[in-house]
């Protein structure tokens, strides 16, 4: 612990160690967190992709169109990031909104159904924590 005087307000106060966090390689804190952002993209625009399939294969076209679309919206995040940082993190969180916005409300009007509905749901709840972070740490 730490004494700190604060002249302001005439008291003492006690700061504890700020936590050190490790990056492995020498890599800043900022580009760890970009790097696993990118790699998080790739992986939900993939799913959404396969999800937009899936509709589609079941005869709703309109589900590839959509699907397709917001899923081309995340993956274009994930190939972007490493160059213009602030596109990417725009256009993914558009894209995990569009999904949010879409399967949220299913998942808890239709009883709570893993697939696709509680799958994209969440991947598109931790999709959007995860930009708005990445956005707060730049």
């Amino acid at each position: 612990m730490f004494p700190c005087a604060d002249a302001a307000l005439g008291r003492a106060a006690y700061f504890g160690a700020q936590r050190e966090v490790v990056v492995p390689l020498g890599l800043s804190y900022l580009q760890a967190m970009l790097d696993i952002t990118k790699i998080y993209f790739f992986i939900f625009g993939a799913i959404t992709l396969g999800g937009a399939i899936q509709g589609a294969m079941k005869g709703s076209m309109i589900s590839l169109g959509a699907g397709g679309a917001l899923a081309a919206l995340i993956l274009a995040g994930g190939f972007l990031i490493a160059t213009k940082t602030n596109l990417a993190l725009i256009l993914a969180l558009v894209g995990a909104i569009g999904v949010a916005g879409k399967f949220i409300p299913d998942f808890l009007k239709k009883g709570h159904a893993l697939w696709p509905a509680g799958t994209l749901a969440t991947l598109s709840v931790v999709s959007i924590v995860l930009t708005i972070l990445a956005f707060a740490k730049k």
